[in-house]
C-alpha cells in the first residue's frame, strides 16, 4: 500500500477512535454522576478512555508515517505539501483530543461532596461543602431525572419534607442559627447560598430532624434560611429520605483553611496552590450530602434534591 495512503487510513482511524471513546466516556458519567470522583484522567477500566488513548496511538503513528514519507521517498517528496497538510491535521487531532479529554474529565470531576480535613495541627475535623469564591458553579449543573415512586413512598417523603421543612421555622436567620452553634464555613456563593454547619451533628446517621448544615442567602445579619443540607459520614452512600431521588455527592479534594474550618478553594486547586492561601486539601471519599430545597419560596426548579438552585442570583 501507498505510505501516503496508510497514514492517511491509520490517522482516521485514531481520530474515529477519540470520537467513539469520548462519546462513550461522556455516556457513561451521564449514568454515574460520581464516576469522576473513582477514575483519573485515563483510567483503563473505562473504555472509553481505552479508546481515547487507542485512537491518540493510532494518530501519532499516522502522523510519524505522514511526516516520514517525504523524507524516505522520491514520490513523497513530490506530495510534500499534501503530506504535510495531512500531518499538521493529525498532530492537532493529537492535541485537540488531548486538550477535550481533559477538559471534559475536568468538566465532570467537579462532583458535589465532603470529607475529613487534616489541619496544620494535625486535628483531623469534617470537612465542608461549596466551591472556590471564583466559582458560581456546584453539582456541574447536573439535573438528574426524578425516579417514579409508588404511592407509600411518596406519602412518607411528604412526611419528611414537612418534617424537614419544620425545621427551618427555629432558624429562620441566620442570628438564629449561631446561637444555636452552627458556624459559617462558606461565603455566599450564587446557586448554593452560604453554608453554616454544627459540629457536633457530624456522625454517620441521617437524621432529619436536626441537618449538619444550614443554607442561608447571605452571612450579614438578618440572613434568611433558604434550604437545609443534610451530612453524612461513611463508605456507602446513606440511605436518606425516602425514594430513589436524593441524591447524595462528595466534593473531593477541598481546600480548607488551617486557620479556621472554613472552604477557601475548590476541588480544582493542586495541594501546593492550597498551601499558599493557607490550607489543606481534603479527601473528601468518606462522606456524604445533599442538599433539601424546603424553605417556602426558595423552592428549587431543578428539584428538592438539586445540587443547585437558579433562585439564588
Amino acid at each position: 500500500m501507498d505510505p501516503r495512503r496508510t497514514g492517511a487510513v491509520v490517522t482516521t482511524l485514531g481520530a474515529g477512535s477519540q470520537a467513539v471513546g469520548l462519546g462513550l466516556d461522556a455516556y457513561l458519567h451521564a449514568r454515574d454522576p460520581n464516576l469522576a470522583a473513582k477514575e483519573g484522567l485515563f483510567t483503563l477500566s473505562n473504555p472509553g478512555h481505552l479508546l481515547l488513548i487507542l485512537g491518540l496511538g493510532l494518530v501519532i503513528i499516522g502522523a510519524g508515517i505522514l511526516l516520514l514519507v517525504p523524507v524516505v521517498t522520491r514520490q513523497g517528496r513530490r506530495h510534500r505539501p499534501a503530506v504535510a497538510v495531512l500531518a499538521a491535521a493529525a498532530v492537532l487531532s493529537v492535541s485537540g483530543g488531548t486538550a477535550w479529554a481533559a477538559s471534559t474529565t475536568m468538566g465532570v470531576a467537579h462532583t458535589h461532596a465532603h470529607a475529613a480535613a487534616t489541619t496544620a495541627s494535625g486535628v483531623t475535623s469534617p470537612t465542608l461543602p461549596g466551591a472556590a469564591p471564583q466559582t458560581h458553579a456546584h453539582g456541574n449543573g447536573q439535573v438528574l431525572a426524578d425516579v417514579p415512586m409508588d404511592r407509600a413512598t411518596r406519602d412518607q417523603l411528604a412526611a419528611q419534607l414537612v418534617e424537614a421543612r419544620q425545621f427551618t421555622d427555629s432558624h429562620r436567620t441566620i442570628d438564629m442559627a449561631l446561637v444555636d452553634g452552627y458556624s459559617i464555613i462558606t461565603d455566599y456563593l450564587p446557586l448554593i447560598g452560604a453554608h453554616l454547619m454544627k459540629f457536633s451533628l457530624v456522625d454517620g446517621k441521617f437524621d432529619i430532624q436536626h441537618p449538619e448544615m444550614l443554607l442561608y442567602d447571605g452571612t450579614g445579619d438578618g440572613a434568611k434560611i433558604v434550604g437545609l443540607s443534610y451530612y453524612v459520614l461513611g463508605k456507602p452512600e446513606p440511605v436518606g429520605f425516602a425514594g430513589a431521588n436524593d441524591h447524595w455527592h462528595q466534593h473531593i479534594g477541598l481546600c480548607i483553611s488551617t486557620k479556621q474550618i472554613k472552604v477557601i478553594g475548590a476541588e480544582g486547586l493542586t495541594a501546593a496552590q492550597c498551601r499558599a492561601r493557607g490550607g489543606v486539601k481534603s479527601s473528601g471519599l468518606d462522606a456524604w450530602m445533599v442538599h433539601a430545597w424546603v424553605v417556602p419560596g426558595w423552592e428549587s426548579l431543578q428539584g428538592v434534591f438539586s445540587a443547585e438552585n437558579t433562585a439564588l442570583h
